[in-house]
């Protein structure tokens, strides 16, 4: 099954993609609770956390939850901030394009 990114169609009623990372062969599911006003918000807000933690009292993760995730890094869009250079490692350098109709399995 194909996952959506609309968050009806995902198999699991209670998590849903919200960021992939395809170099890493990773996606996070996330809780629709954390799908606030349209956006995604898997980012973590530490100084909140800690502050929490000294209040000496039990709370939740949207007490903590932090910024909007940035759109690069939504399900679909690629994960890869588009910010960052590419590291390549020794003897690993960018792969050279194929035109149409050569190599490939295809």
């Amino acid at each position: 099954m194909l996952l959506s990114t609309n968050t009806g169609d995902f198999p699991l009623p209670f998590l849903y993609p919200s960021t992939d990372t395809p170099h890493s062969c990773c996606i996070l599911l996330a809780s629709k609770r954390f799908h606030i006003n349209g956006k995604w918000h898997t980012l973590i807000d530490y100084d909140r956390f800690f502050e929490l933690l000294k209040e000496d009292r039990e709370f939740g993760p949207e007490e903590y939850v932090g910024e909007s995730t940035p759109e690069w890094a939504t399900w679909g869009n690629g994960g890869f901030n588009p910010l960052d250079e590419r590291f390549y490692r020794k003897g690993k350098g960018p792969k050279a394009a194929v035109a149409d109709g050569e190599g490939g399995c295809g």
